[in-house]
């Protein structure tokens, strides 16, 4: 792996990545990092996936996204990890049961129904990745610090990565207790923008800047 002295370098300025990648992460467990999601939203849930996908939020969620990260791959993390909220929802909302939080209930395949953290632990990633696109996609190592730091008190998401690298900062006022409803905010640059407009598939947003350029951001991430 990356020794702990690379903890603030970018995933760039790490040397020999690509050796270290291929020695630790060989193709197999490459391609789960990419693809898992797919495989997962194509299978029926029952109470041995569902247990193994608990353990895997619970004990190597930040790790996948660590991989993502060294791999450069995390600019379809959001995607992925919305398809598979998204399967994990679909039964509850279509079944009998309409009072269930889907963020925190799952319908099994014998339609009995399960509390669970993954829905929320899936959902607090998203929003990791969203708001710390910047630093996760770049760097992997201070992901962790980050989130600890500076993720909403009260998300299980924040507990996962204190665990990971203990914070050495707190924050003392302002920090929220939930995510807020600002999905994605990002400082472009000094040029007023006029107009913008979403792409047909609302993965993208094209924002027509004062000066006649027109710069195209993804509508996940904000790069």
């Amino acid at each position: 792996g990356v020794a702990s002295e690379q903890d603030c370098v970018l995933n760039s300025e790490i040397p020999d990545l690509p050796a270290r990648l291929s020695r630790n992460i060989p193709a197999a467990l490459e391609y789960a990092c990419r693809y898992w999601t797919r495989h997962l939203c194509e299978a029926e849930v029952g109470e041995d996936l569902l247990t193994a996908l608990e353990e895997f939020c619970e004990c190597h969620l930040l790790h996948w996204l660590e991989a993502l990260s060294l791999l450069g791959c995390v600019d379809g993390a959001v995607e992925a990890l919305q398809s598979v909220q998204t399967c994990l929802k679909a039964s509850i909302l279509k079944c009998s049961y309409p009072l269930c939080d889907p963020y925190s209930t799952v319908l099994l395949q014998n339609e009995s129904l399960r509390s669970t953290d993954v829905p929320s632990l899936l959902y607090d990633c998203e929003r990791a990745i969203r708001a710390y696109y910047p630093i996760i996609s770049t760097s992997a190592m201070p992901m962790y610090s980050t989130i600890a730091v500076f993720a909403p008190a009260g998300t299980p998401i924040r507990r996962l990565a204190g665990a990971e690298a203990p914070p050495s900062l707190v924050v003392r006022v302002g920090l929220e207790n939930t995510w807020s409803d600002t999905l994605v905010s990002r400082v472009i640059d000094r040029h007023f923008i006029s107009a913008l407009a979403f792409s047909p598939d609302e993965i993208y947003v094209a924002c027509a800047k004062e000066n006649g350029s027109i710069q195209l951001l993804n509508a996940h991430t904000g790069a």
